[in-house]
């Protein structure tokens, strides 16, 4: 998945994969990654990446998003989550709901 600059849809599911992805996605606005039990560290940028949601990734323990646009993020009720680095100067909203793990050294 790095470089690719056509992407549209990730879905990873609960059928294998890897534990860990880095994606440079220069022309995707927004992501949606749900239901991917086995994601545990993800590392994402873009310069046109608006909205990020990410569900029901309960074994995700890392998450770093890069992009200069970033407005919403939604990482809630991620279990596992303990560390989210943010390069996100246009951040207005974050959701971190249920992410019991994640303290503020984590962040």
């Amino acid at each position: 998945l790095r470089m690719n600059t056509t992407i549209e849809d990730i879905d990873c599911g609960d059928k294998g994969g890897n534990d860990s992805e880095q994606l440079y996605l220069p022309h995707l606005e927004h992501i949606d990654i749900r239901e991917c039990p086995l994601l545990r560290h993800v590392s994402m940028r873009s310069p046109v990446l608006t909205t990020v949601e990410v569900r029901g990734c309960n074994h995700m323990q890392s998450l770093k998003v890069s992009s200069p646009v970033l407005s919403t993020l939604c990482v809630a009720w991620l279990y596992s989550l303990e560390k989210l680095t943010l390069d996100c100067p246009l951040l207005v909203s974050l959701d971190v709901s249920g992410c019991y793990k994640l303290s503020e050294k984590g962040m």
